[in-house]
């Protein structure tokens, strides 16, 4: 059962009936029926408060209410449905962490100046969830995070730790947790396209190379073949099917009383043209090996795949569905960090004011000075094994990929739009880019 420590508690009636579900039940069928069950009130409600906002006067029997008390009424009503809806993605998610048999990090677990998380199953955290694609960018996205000081054994991942500020492993969870919907949203498009058969193919293997260069000096070895034999038909006065062409262009003309256009360019292809019969052998038996080219050609990749977006597809990949979904994911980055706003001004006063010349710091200076910062405890910080570090990064991951999840299921079975849609972001996709990492390089 999921621990009661987990960092959200429910603010809905419905969010505690489906709680005790997942707590007091082992049958996936029950939560299932209750989920569904809650997901038709929620869209009737949703339809019900809408109605009620397009009506201009109600008589109460007793007076009239105004129309702007109607929906200052029903404004509170939408609040209420937003926070059980809030509810219901967040225990759908907490359902999917039980059925891998993976307790999330608990409320508090982070707020010592050392934590020890202990172990977890890493692969009910890898290959239980993403597809063997997907598992090659998240190998990425971790290593590009934990960067050069990762160890090179396991045993290390338990025995090194780090001192960091808690910001920064609050930002770095976060990244994971958007990189994790990121990658669930567009490995879906990908295992489509792939079923569909529509992904462009790339020939970058040393057979698919061979065979190419192959035929294409077969081809030129026919057409070296067709210009003797013709040849040697006009020299011995035989028919041939040549048309000839009349030019009648200016610029043709000029061309032709250039002398290098009366060169028989056939003594050109006999000097560079050499094709001795052991290649030629070779040639036709890896042509004709019964393999088409589609078979040697190499898929293309997620990360390729993810490469030819355009701007658009990728903010709009990366971009959370839902209001509910944001509201989620910052109230469980204050429950398991504390508060964020108060840990990012104890950073901007460590980092100081701006200089006076008017420059912006650069990298290094403003690393010297979060390690100057983390030295002498002048921000909150938190102490973490390698290990650790892993598990939050992976879970992170796993969060964001069960909540892309959880928000697809209520689109499709709600009836209503019980989840309210954010603002489109601007199409500036190089903050999105930086979640892909650098294929392990930090």
């Amino acid at each position: 059962a999921i621990p009661q420590v987990i960092p959200l508690k429910p603010k809905s009636a419905l969010g505690m009936a489906l709680r005790r579900t997942i707590d007091e039940s082992d049958e996936s069928g029950d939560f299932k029926w209750t989920q569904d069950e809650q997901i038709k009130w929620l869209s009737r409600e949703k339809d019900t408060i809408v109605a009620i906002r397009q009506t201009r006067v109600s008589d109460t029997g007793t007076k009239l209410v105004s129309r702007k008390q109607v929906q200052e009424a029903q404004r509170g009503k939408l609040v209420e449905l937003s926070k059980a809806v809030i509810d219901l993605l967040y225990n759908m998610i907490l359902k999917q962490f039980q059925g891998i048999g993976v307790e999330p990090v608990g409320a508090g677990e982070l707020d010592g100046p050392f934590a020890d998380l202990g172990p977890v199953n890493l692969i009910e955290l890898t290959t239980g969830i993403h597809t063997i694609e997907a598992l090659e960018m998240v190998k990425s996205h971790l290593m590009s995070i934990l960067g050069p000081m990762m160890p090179k054994n396991n045993q290390g991942f338990y025995t090194s730790a780090v001192k960091m500020p808690k910001l920064q492993m609050s930002q770095v969870y976060m990244t994971s947790v958007m990189f994790g919907y990121f990658l669930k949203r567009v490995d879906h498009r990908y295992q489509v396209a792939k079923q569909l058969g529509i992904l462009e193919r790339t020939y970058k293997s040393e057979e698919a190379v061979e065979r190419l260069e192959a035929m294409l000096r077969l081809s030129k070895s026919e057409s070296h073949e067709l210009s003797k034999s013709l040849r040697e038909n006009e020299s011995t006065g035989s028919s041939s099917s040549l048309e000839y062409t009349y030019y009648t262009d200016e610029d043709s003309v000029e061309d032709l009383n250039d002398p290098a256009a009366w060169t028989d360019p056939s003594e050109e292809e006999e000097e560079e043209f050499r094709y001795d019969a052991e290649t030629k052998r070779r040639d036709l038996e890896l042509v004709g090996d019964g393999r088409s080219l589609e078979d040697l050609a190499d898929p293309v990749s997620l990360r390729e795949y993810i490469e030819q977006f355009d701007s658009k597809t990728m903010v709009q990949c990366a971009s959370l569905m839902s209001q509910e979904a944001a509201v989620l994911l910052q109230e469980y980055q204050y429950a398991l960090f504390g508060n964020i706003r108060g840990l990012q001004k104890e950073m901007a006063l460590a980092l100081g004011p701006p200089s006076s010349e008017g420059q912006p710091p650069t990298a290094e200076q403003i690393m010297k000075k979060i390690a100057s910062a983390v030295e002498q405890d002048a921000v909150q910080t938190i102490i973490l094994t390698f290990a650790d570090q892993r598990r939050l990064i992976l879970e992170a991951v796993a969060m964001g990929s069960f909540l892309r999840d959880a928000e697809d299921y209520v689109e499709k079975e709600s009836t209503s739009d019980i989840l309210t849609p954010l603002p489109p972001l601007p199409f500036d996709d190089n903050s999105i880019k930086g979640l892909l990492g650098d294929g392990g390089q930090a």
